[in-house]
């Protein structure tokens, strides 16, 4: 696939969800390297995050304000009426995936993880009770995801089968809620999560707009495990305990607070969606 010029600045809007401070630091990390594993480390030096923090009702002025966007994931449900900035959201990454092309300009793209993953779902099929709490409960800990092995896409390189990477989510994406949207795609899936990976385009031109995932590819071990062990009286003692260990195990070869091979895979194939 073709390259960025290395002298191009890139600009990537950091859509975040959450008042996790330590958020930009882990998106930050394997954006750069997913971008150095495809590009080399000087398209990722040319990499800048510009941060818009969403949970406060900031949101960028124009979808043009930056080349392309992450959106992060949150503690909070995409039905959820209550939470004020949520159809903001909404409208922005819908913005994002009607708008016209502009001659000489490539199109804005998004990379959407866990809660981003679920609006984007919502946003293509209209309406935000396309989220539902999902009624196998809690998904923690790693889970092996399985593609589309009939896709096909420039930019979706290496061809895999599975990716295990690691999950904390109750809501999902309800599958009958895209059925018969032309303008999306199942990418991946699980028989736990049957949308764990969407590809949403353009509803007229048909043009790659946006890419998704239901498991994080930011997430630490060293912050799941803890997070785990707190939502032990919600999840019980059985499904946390599983989650722990499995969490630990998925761990060992890359260490605590380091993100893992699977996770910079995970995250490379994003970053070649958002600058092919």
């Amino acid at each position: 696939m073709s390259s960025p010029t290395a002298a191009a600045p890139i600009v990537i809007g950091l859509l975040k969800l959450s008042e996790n401070a330590n958020l930009c630091d882990w998106f930050d990390r394997v954006i750069r390297g997913g971008a150095a594993s495809v590009f080399g480390t000087d398209i990722s030096s040319t990499i800048t995050l510009k941060i818009f923090h969403v949970h406060d009702g900031e949101l960028p002025s124009s979808i043009r304000e930056c080349d392309h966007y992450f959106v992060t994931g949150s503690r909070e449900s995409v039905y959820d009426e209550s939470v004020s900035w949520i159809p903001g959201l909404f409208q922005f990454m819908s913005d994002v995936v009607s708008a016209a092309s502009e001659p000489g300009l490539p199109d804005v793209r998004l990379a959407c993880i866990c809660f981003g993953h679920q609006c984007l779902g919502a946003v293509a099929a209209g309406r935000r009770s396309a989220v539902r709490k999902a009624a196998v409960g809690w998904g923690v800990g790693p889970r092996t995801i399985a593609f589309d092995r009939t896709f096909e896409a420039p930019w979706f390189e290496p061809r895999l089968e599975t990716l295990t990477l690691l999950t904390t989510h109750q809501d999902q994406v309800d599958p009958e809620a895209l059925r018969g949207v032309a303008h999306a795609r199942v990418l991946a899936s699980t028989e736990f999560c049957p949308v764990e990976m969407l590809l949403v385009s353009h509803p007229e031109t048909g043009a790659p707009r946006a890419v998704s995932l239901q498991p994080h590819i930011e997430l630490p071990p060293c912050f799941l495990v803890p997070l785990f062990e707190s939502r032990r009286a919600r999840m019980g003692c059985e499904l946390t305990d599983s989650a722990i260990a499995a969490t630990l195990a998925a761990a060992q070869a890359s260490g605590m607070d380091t993100p893992r091979s699977e996770d910079l895979l995970a995250a490379k194939l994003l970053v070649q969606f958002l600058l092919h």
